[in-house]
């Protein structure tokens, strides 16, 4: 039977002290949301432990053996209130039989004890009868990313700070950022800092500001390739693999460049019209659009008919082998700008 997940918007529901479960299992791959909602959590508790001996926090790695998590977790509390065990990371259980002890005791488990658990990445198969005895005890709750809801999240984070950013202008910062919201709250941050009493964010401040204390971004990278700069385009690219940017958001990022370059053609002479019906269609920001349009190399039909079957043959490389990031990127590059 397959388990009851709950969008992890609805934790709050379950927060409360007549509504407060026996076991929390959060798990997805917005990592950050995650973490926020554990320590959400784990603010809720806090004041039902009569001992700070009561909060156990286990971090399963390779070798952790289940055993003793179910162990600490049946353990009577020190004080007279509740237990709180946060165990992170249950995705490095890698096998059934890794996992198999605290399984059972999501099945059975102890009424003074609060479990937490959090798993970065899709909830692995698991036996539990949380339609019977356990309902109302146990819950799992996805945080899933989204890009309207990444949207929706850096505008609350920009008015904590007390900035203003429009809809036009997250979308741009998430762009060339990228989705990770730990390093989107610090652009936030840094901009709130360099602006000092302005609060409006434009889409010019937001890119002169992203690019200070950056080394290399995929737009850096697009941008020399839109120039025919092969070896600038070599350059950057390597840099990116060497500060651990994925292959496949590289790939994800120039397959959408070319998409839009080949929209662009269309339009004789675009205009910001012309951009934001693109940018509507490709679900990117105008201004972004507008940026490629000044790829006067590539804006070719024939250039860009070879860099979508480069793109092709570059995608079935990275789905079907173990290439290289830096030979694949090497190939990619060199067929795009040939």
């Amino acid at each position: 039977m397959a388990l009851p997940i709950s969008p992890i918007s609805d934790l709050k529901k379950f927060l409360s002290k007549e509504k407060l479960l026996q076991v929390y299992f959060l798990f997805g791959t917005d990592n950050h949301l995650i973490e926020e909602s554990e320590e959400l959590i784990r603010q809720k508790v806090k004041p039902l432990l009569a001992s700070e001996f009561d909060e156990v926090v286990i971090k399963v790695q390779g070798k952790t053996d289940s055993s003793v998590i179910v162990e600490t977790a049946q353990a009577f509390p020190f004080g007279s209130g509740k237990k709180l065990v946060v165990v992170r990371n249950f995705e490095n259980f890698k096998t059934k039989e890794s996992r198999k002890e605290l399984v059972n005791y999501l099945n059975n488990p102890a009424d003074f004890t609060i479990l937490l658990i959090t798993n970065y990445g899709k909830l692995p198969a698991l036996k539990i009868d949380s339609e019977g005895k356990l309902a109302g005890k146990i819950g799992f709750f996805e945080a899933q990313e989204k890009k309207w809801e990444l949207d929706k999240w850096v505008k609350f984070k920009a008015r904590e700070l007390g900035l203003k950013l429009g809809d036009e202008e997250a979308q741009y910062l998430i762009e060339i950022t990228g989705q990770d919201k730990y390093l989107l709250e610090a652009q936030l941050n840094k901009f709130k800092t360099s602006l000092g009493e302005e609060e409006e964010l434009t889409l010019e401040q937001i890119e002169k500001l992203a690019s200070v204390t950056r080394v290399n971004t995929v737009f850096d990278l697009l941008d020399a390739l839109g120039k025919g700069k092969k070896l600038q385009s070599l350059e950057i690219f390597y840099n990116l693999v060497n500060h651990n940017e994925e292959i496949g958001k590289i790939h994800g990022m120039l397959a959408k460049f070319v998409m839009i370059l080949t929209a662009l053609l269309n339009f004789k002479r675009p205009g910001e019209a012309d951009f934001r019906e693109v940018a509507k269609t490709l679900q990117v920001s105008p201004y972004f659009v507008k940026k490629c349009n000044g790829a006067y190399f590539l804006k070719n039909e024939m250039r860009l008919i070879n860099a979508g079957k480069a793109l092709l043959k570059a995608e079935i490389k990275l789905k079907s082998s173990d290439i290289d990031a830096k030979t694949l990127g090497t190939e990619l590059i060199s067929s795009i700008l040939n």
